[in-house]
């Protein structure tokens, strides 16, 4: 008697099928599925920024007065 038999283990048999739609075409081959999820998600921020309307204005229009010497770094060796 093996282990299969001791815990009854079931094959899957029954795996769902994954498909999405790119550029027209189906795909439902793992691989492909998944080259096509990260090229979306590599190419969004991209596209997204591009989208976005420049700002009129600097942003050291919305500060209330420059701060000088706030934040320094020393070293000392």
């Amino acid at each position: 008697m093996g282990i299969k038999q001791i815990v009854k283990f079931k094959s899957q048999t029954n795996q769902r099928l994954i498909k999405i739609v790119d550029n027209n075409a189906e795909i439902t081959e793992p691989k492909l599925v998944a080259d096509a999820f990260n090229n979306y998600f590599a190419n969004i921020g991209e596209k997204l920024e591009n989208e976005i309307p420049s700002a009129p204005n600097s942003p050291m229009v919305y500060l209330n007065k420059p701060t000088c010497n706030s934040f320094f770094f020393s070293c000392h060796m």
